[in-house]
């Protein structure tokens, strides 16, 4: 093997013991929090790029967590 995938198995190592299922959860929502509280936020200011963004944000927080945990749970 090479070093390179050496490192790389050794960061996906400690990725894996370092994300948990309160990690997860704090990302969901916070995901959630940035989709629902914030996006609205920005709406009442008139700030409608950054509504937009926020709301996308929190999508791939939301999901982005959820299916991670599910791909280091799995492994």
């Amino acid at each position: 093997m090479t070093v390179l995938s050496e490192i790389l198995k050794i960061i996906a190592g400690d990725f894996k013991e370092a994300f948990t299922l309160f990690t997860a959860i704090v990302f969901m929502v916070t995901g959630i929090f940035m989709f629902l509280v914030e996006a609205r936020s920005m709406e009442q200011k008139n700030l409608k790029a950054e509504r937009l963004l926020l709301r996308i944000l929190g999508v791939i927080y939301t999901i982005g967590s959820l299916l991670t945990y599910i791909i280091f749970i799995s492994r």
